[in-house]
């Protein structure tokens, strides 16, 4: 302060720091949400607290130990009954989309600090928005 006005003290290499750490924040934000995916017909979730969910169903189905009429609930609330094989294999497709959407996230969040690596000024890194490219 000069006594008459505020004089700016964020750096462009603060703003970028500060900037990178909401980069950071979406990032773990984006890969600890759920989302949806089609198997067989049907929409499922996934993401880690689902995985979570079913790596003990998965091990019992794995040592033959499902107890009879056993089911899933799908993405839309309805119980699906499934056979040890079926729930393995949505697992793994669950897991597949996970990692899908893992490298996604990634290469965004990659993207989005390049980007940010050629803004000048402290205005210009703070006015980035960081999300998906056409959020």
């Amino acid at each position: 302060f000069d006594g008459e006005k505020i004089t700016d003290l964020l750096t462009a290499e603060k703003a970028r720091g500060m900037k990178g750490d909401e980069i950071n924040a979406w990032r773990n934000a984006m890969e600890a949400a759920n989302y949806t995916f089609e198997h067989n017909g049907r929409k499922w979730d996934y993401g880690k607290s689902t995985q979570t969910r079913l790596e003990p169903s998965v091990a019992a189905a794995k040592a033959g130990k499902l107890p009879e009429a056993f089911f899933w609930t799908d993405a839309e609330n309805n119980d699906v009954p499934v056979t040890a094989e079926e729930l393995i294999a949505l697992s793994e497709a669950a897991g597949q989309a996970m990692f899908t959407k893992g490298m996604e996230i990634h290469v965004r969040q990659r993207t989005m600090k390049k980007e940010l690596e050629k803004l000048t000024s402290a205005d210009e890194i703070l006015a980035y928005r960081v999300g998906w490219a056409q959020e």
